[in-house]
Parts: C-alpha cells; structure tokens; sequence
C-alpha cells in the first residue's frame, strides 16, 4: 500500500506505523504496521512527520496514524535565557539535534552533548520521553519578528 500524503493531526486512524525519532525526517521507506501490513511512504520533499500525523493514499481510503515511540533523552532547564541560548549555540555547533518543550532542552544522550551541559555548568538528567526534533532546513514555521536585525560589528 502506498501511503504519500499527510491529511491531518490526530484524526481517525485503520492501523498505526511506529517510527522512531529519527525516521521523522525520512520522506521515502518501507515499514510494516502495527497491524502487519507493508506500507510504502513517499512523502512531498519538504514534508516532516511529526506524532499524531495521519497518513493516506490517493484514494483516502486507508487512514494510518504516525507514532513517535519514546527514547532515552538529555533533559536540561536552563535557569535563563542567556544559559538556554548558550546552550543552543553549543549542541547547534556539535550539529546535535534538540527540541525544546515548555523551557526544557531535550537531546540525545551522548558524550559531547553531556560536556557541552557540563561546561556550561547546567544539570541534566534522562528521561524515556517521545522526542521529536526539528530540522531546519525547509521548516515553513519558523518566522523571524519583525523587528529581527542583523547588526555588523
């Protein structure tokens, strides 16, 4: 079956394929559902899936739900803004993936992400969460103010 189109959030579901976090930025594989059927997604170049997506063919006939499995995460709150900025540019630099939900950064656990933490002198701890990253290559949401300038030294 040929899924290669995304029709809502959180809609009416037939059956449900897992993904985990890192095949959210895949446009094009072959995956067995929950229920064990074979499924071909071939998605728009600038589509991303996100948990919750509901996933068709071309005759809408078959509904399946896009979900996220949890994984091991780095949860970090940085105590302000300058820390959570400073933070960014560091993982952003080591080109780690984040994503930041109601204040709290999440990245993969691994070592450079841990030193970067360290460095900084920010406490971190695991968790199992669902975690969703973003790229930002071609993301149609992220919009600049408009009072955003870039000013030269």
């Amino acid at each position: 079956m040929l899924l290669d189109r995304v029709l809502a959030v959180d809609g009416p579901c037939d059956d449900e394929l897992e993904l985990a976090w890192w095949e959210l930025d895949r446009r094009a594989f072959q995956k067995t559902t929950r229920a064990g059927a074979m499924v071909r997604v071939v998605l728009p170049r600038v589509c991303c899936l996100r948990h919750g997506n509901v996933l068709s063919g071309a005759d809408a006939t078959v509904r399946v739900g896009v979900r996220v499995k949890p994984c091991e995460v780095l949860m970090v709150q940085p105590p302000d803004s300058t820390a959570m900025g400073l933070l960014s540019l560091e993982l952003g630099n080591l080109h780690i993936l984040t994503e930041i939900v109601d204040g709290v950064l999440r990245t993969i656990p691994d070592g450079p992400a841990e030193q970067a933490c360290s460095q900084l002198g920010l406490a971190f701890e695991r968790q199992v969460v669902r975690f969703q990253p973003r790229r930002c290559a071609g993301m149609p949401q992220v919009r600049l103010s408009n009072g955003f300038r870039v000013v030269g030294s």
